[in-house]
């Protein structure tokens, strides 16, 4: 393991719940000694508009941390490419990683690729039905399902099979969809 600096790592983060998924990226750039450029998802930028004052209040120096709003064709592609950034960190869909890939390949990047998330849940026979059925169900559809580690496939023994998916589907009937801001929705907007 080599724990030295590398230099500007560029981030580029999806849209879903972008927050977390800066501050994931940020953390282990900056505490191993690197410089950062952050691009957000254009669909969420906002949560990024945060960054530069909580950096600056921590007493970061600037440039340490600089911000780049735009969409990925135009603002991503421009970081990927760009000969003084040797280091990518990205998390999205499959084929835009792979068109990253391609880009950064040329120029030897290191990269950190968290693509297209198809996380399953396994269910067995001697699982408790009730909590396995809370899980998964909460797996699928917190966060709306827009998140790349949404329970989007669910394994189930097949001596219980029939049983679990008639219980599933059941249940996705009572999920309240609506307006984000009643307490009531467990559904709200998509981002897109």
């Amino acid at each position: 393991v080599n724990r030295k600096p590398i230099g500007v790592a560029g981030l580029i983060t999806p849209w879903n719940v972008p927050f977390m998924q800066e501050s994931w990226k940020l953390a282990p750039a900056l505490a191993t000694g690197n410089t950062v450029v952050l691009k957000p998802a254009s669909y969420t930028p906002l949560s990024a508009a945060l960054w530069p004052e909580i950096f600056e209040e921590a007493g970061v120096p600037q440039g340490v941390f600089n911000l780049l709003l735009g969409s990925g064709g135009t603002a991503g592609d421009a970081l990927v490419k760009h000969p003084d950034v040797p280091l990518i960190s990205f998390t999205g869909d499959s084929s835009t990683g792979a068109t990253l890939s391609t880009n950064a390949a040329p120029l030897l990047k290191g990269l950190s690729l968290e693509l297209g998330g198809k996380s399953p849940a396994v269910v067995f026979a001697d699982a408790d039905l009730d909590s396995a059925l809370d899980a998964t169900i909460f797996g699928v559809f917190s966060l709306n399902g827009e998140r790349c580690t949404a329970g989007s496939r669910v394994l189930v023994e097949r001596s219980i099979y029939d049983e679990f998916v008639a219980a599933f589907a059941e249940r996705t009937k009572n999920i309240v969809v609506g307006d984000p801001h009643d307490p009531a929705t467990e559904v709200g907007a998509l981002v897109h």
